[in-house]
């Protein structure tokens, strides 16, 4: 199922992947049926009883991809959590589509630490005004930053956290929120434990929402990947993206979404070639160059 772990084998990228990546986009699972209970795993609920009250159901009225999307409904129990592998090192993007009815509000947050402790790292409230705010540390933070949101569209939410740094970049809709990673409803840490999807929104309103398109990757992989065939710069990239060629023999380049789609494919003539990634959706990508001799070689960069 390509929903799982290190799911992006259609296209021979796997041995780019860590042990945690993570891409779901929800098409294999059938519509109606629960998500944690047909995903051999990769999600959970909040007492780790998939296929109960607190699962969500795969939903095929709305989709940013395919056909299905998962949906959350204020009104039961739904409390969903996909675990992240406790990262404690390292750079990481946690990225998904999300859609969210007029008139209705949304929730989502990000821990620390999940299972025996429960430690929050923030929490995002969607208001039904197009209104949000993010908590840092947690629900009951004093720490806030806010944004604006489009209702009855897609939009993108993705988190950058470089554990190493301790900082984290949150975007929500283009509205970057920046603040250090290791502020919590508890003790600090900066470990990444888990994404807590709940359904819920702002007191007074009612919640309903679809998220698409989950994807988690390490993206401090550096270029060194390409064993010297290709110089990629700048990485992360707002605008363009150069790829210098250490040789002037014709090699084919492919650029892939980390949900396995083709964004961009050509066939290199000359030593040297610019891409403009300005108007691509932010996050991570994978690079394949396939040179004359027929070796195929990959690197990961970021679009901001």
């Amino acid at each position: 199922m390509k929903n799982l772990l290190l799911s992006i084998s259609c296209i021979a990228l796997c041995s780019l992947s860590t042990a945690q990546d993570i891409s779901d986009n929800f098409d294999s699972y059938t519509a109606g049926g629960y998500l944690a209970a047909q995903s051999n795993g990769v999600w959970t609920t909040w007492t780790n009883l998939p296929g109960t009250d607190e699962d969500t159901q795969i939903s095929s009225d709305y989709a940013y991809s395919g056909a299905n999307s998962a949906v959350f409904a204020t009104g039961g129990s739904t409390d969903i959590v996909l675990p992240l592998g406790a990262q404690n090192s390292n750079a990481w993007n946690l990225s998904f589509m999300m859609y969210i009815p007029s008139s209705y509000g949304a929730y989502f947050n990000m821990l620390h630490e999940f299972g025996q402790v429960y430690n929050w790292a923030f929490d995002v409230f969607f208001s039904a005004t197009g209104e949000g705010t993010l908590y840092m540390g947690g629900s009951t933070s004093q720490q806030t930053q806010t944004f604006n949101f489009a209702h009855d569209q897609w939009f993108s939410v993705s988190v950058d956290i470089d554990v190493d740094a301790d900082d984290v970049t949150c975007t929500v809709d283009g509205n970057a929120m920046n603040w250090v990673w290791s502020t919590a409803s508890g003790d600090p840490s900066t470990q990444i434990a888990a994404l807590n999807l709940y359904a819920y929104a702002p007191t007074g309103e009612e919640g309903l929402y679809y998220i698409d398109d989950v994807t988690f990757q390490q993206t401090d992989i550096g270029i060194e990947e390409l064993d010297n065939l290709a110089q990629v710069y700048p990485n992360p990239t707002k605008s363009n993206l150069t790829i210098d060629l250490n040789t002037n023999e014709v090699c084919n380049l492919e650029i892939y979404s980390l949900l396995g789609q083709s964004i961009y494919s050509e066939k290199l003539n000359s030593s040297s070639k610019t891409i403009d990634c300005s108007d691509w959706t932010p996050g991570v990508y994978f690079l394949q160059i396939t040179d004359f001799s027929g070796s195929v070689q990959h690197t990961k960069f970021i679009v901001e």
